[in-house]
């Protein structure tokens, strides 16, 4: 099972390159899932959007100040929640691959900050850096229609450039360019 942990700038492409990961495997009949360490932060957000009566249309909407907030705050109470969870829901799609006798798998999480990248690494995981002009991404964030912009400077978002990045996609042109990039890295790690 080939792991990757995709991390860059909010707004870099950590997504869209999992989506075109997703979208490889699935030509290639090759096993794809795909991990968010937010998964409980999403949960959270759209429990507090239900409780004020402005549900959310999509469960992975960004409000980026809510979802930065509830990070640190579920980190405070118990620092290894997020973690915990995501290892659950690995150690569960790794039984299952085993089970089926899976041949080739890639498991994608695109949502790696500083804070997760020693577990990430421990686990197994690739660590693949997203490049993009701040601008550019920037713009990405608000053409996706975030509920709100999280800050660049919070907690969460920053010491990006002291992960060590085993390999790194650069995201300042086309879609077609970064699937262009994404194809090559996945062809040459899983030697296909």
């Amino acid at each position: 099972t080939l792991k990757l942990a995709l991390f860059g700038i909010p707004g870099a492409g950590k997504s869209t390159a999992g989506q075109l990961i997703q979208d490889y495997c699935v030509d290639l009949a090759i096993a794809f899932h795909r991990l968010k360490l937010a998964d409980p932060l999403y949960e959270a957000q759209s429990c507090i959007y239900r409780v004020a009566g402005r549900p959310l249309s999509d469960f992975y909407e960004h409000d980026g100040e809510l979802l930065n907030f509830l990070g640190g705050y579920i980190r405070k109470l118990n620092p290894t929640a997020l973690s915990d969870r995501f290892t659950e829901r690995l150690d569960s799609i790794l039984v299952n691959l085993s089970r089926v006798k899976v041949v080739q798998s890639v498991i994608v999480c695109d949502d790696m900050r500083r804070i997760d990248s020693e577990f990430l690494r421990e686990t197994g995981f690739i660590c693949v850096r997203i490049i993009a002009d701040e601008n550019q991404c920037q713009n990405r964030r608000s053409a996706r229609g975030d509920r709100s912009l999280s800050s660049l400077q919070d907690p969460v978002e920053r010491g990006l450039d002291e992960i060590r990045a085993d390999e790194t996609l650069v995201n300042n042109e086309t879609v077609d360019e970064l699937r262009e990039q994404v194809i090559s890295l996945i062809r040459r790690l899983l030697g296909v």
